[in-house]
């Protein structure tokens, strides 16, 4: 008699375990009960979604070790502090094991839905890893009235100044308005997105434009009106370009787009420039065939 019993139980994964009159003292009297209790822990899977410094909760679940492996979803569209966040081109389901001990936050990177110009150049221009989906048609008159598109800066005069490597998806809605205020200028210093990353892709969209350009000296360089290098995708695009060469009639170094990677997808396009001065219908590239059929075509 008077020994104390001290029981150390086997920790089970996913059970929080106790014990009740651990460390009692047998005294010979009435029987001596310890009990030991295993209980299910709740755990938290959270799914955050974030553009740029911004995250907010899209989805959340209680689970335990036992439940079945489950998904939380991505829904397409979330309302965090007045703007709305969009989830376009990937999966939307992010799935959790069966037997998951612990606590999961899941991260999933949402665009932005724009309605406005001033908010799709900050979009494009500061996010331009990110994706922007357009809420409506978009008119950029005002916008650049009051913000003139580009200088002589080569490295600013893109509208769309930065490698874009998210999606814009324009809904099927229009941007219009699109007008160079700087005259005849150079083809880096005119065109209108930068350069589209590999993983960067425009689709649904009807763009309209006014553009001047010039032919900028010969010795090889090329001009583009649209696009100043294309590695990614357009797919199901209008693109309308009222294009002024200033009386040029030789436009043979100019083109929509600049450079063609190999991998670069042109999808179900059109490209209308009535007055093209004998632009080359795709590209401006050279004619070595060493560089001869960049990217795929289809339907366009």
């Amino acid at each position: 008699f008077g020994d104390t019993i001290t029981i150390t139980p086997e920790p089970k994964t996913g059970y929080e375990v106790t014990v009740t009159n651990n460390g009692a003292t047998l005294d010979g009297g009435n029987d001596t009960v310890i009990t030991i209790t295993y209980t299910l822990i709740d755990y938290t899977a959270k799914l955050v979604g974030k553009y740029g410094d911004t995250e907010f909760t899209v989805a959340e679940e209680t689970f335990n070790y036992l439940t079945e492996s489950f998904s939380l979803t991505a829904t397409d569209s979330v309302e965090e502090g007045g703007v709305t966040y969009r989830y376009i081109d990937k999966g939307n389901t992010f799935p959790i094991a069966k037997n998951t001990a612990q606590n999961v936050t899941l991260v999933a990177e949402y665009g932005i839905e724009v309605a406005d110009a001033a908010a799709l150049m900050s979009a494009m221009n500061n996010h331009p890893d990110k994706s922007v989906v357009l809420g409506g048609d978009i008119d950029m008159t005002s916008y650049l009235a009051a913000n003139p598109w580009n200088d002589t800066n080569a490295s600013t005069g893109a509208l769309f100044n930065k490698n874009f490597s998210g999606t814009m998806d324009g809904k099927g809605y229009s941007l219009l308005g699109i007008k160079s205020t700087s005259g005849y200028i150079e083809r880096t210093k005119n065109v209108i997105f930068s350069r589209i990353n590999a993983n960067g892709t425009i689709k649904n969209l009807h763009l309209q434009a006014s553009l001047g350009i010039k032919n900028d000296g010969g010795g090889g360089k090329r001009l583009s009106v649209l696009f100043g290098g294309m590695y990614g995708t357009l797919e199901n695009c209008f693109f309308d370009i009222d294009a002024d060469f200033g009386g040029a009639t030789d436009m043979s170094k100019a083109g929509p787009i600049y450079w063609l990677n190999d991998n670069s997808v042109v999808r179900n396009c059109v490209f209308y420039i009535p007055n093209a001065k004998g632009l080359r219908m795709l590209r401006a590239e050279n004619t070595d065939p060493t560089v001869l059929g960049k990217g795929t075509f289809e339907n366009v």
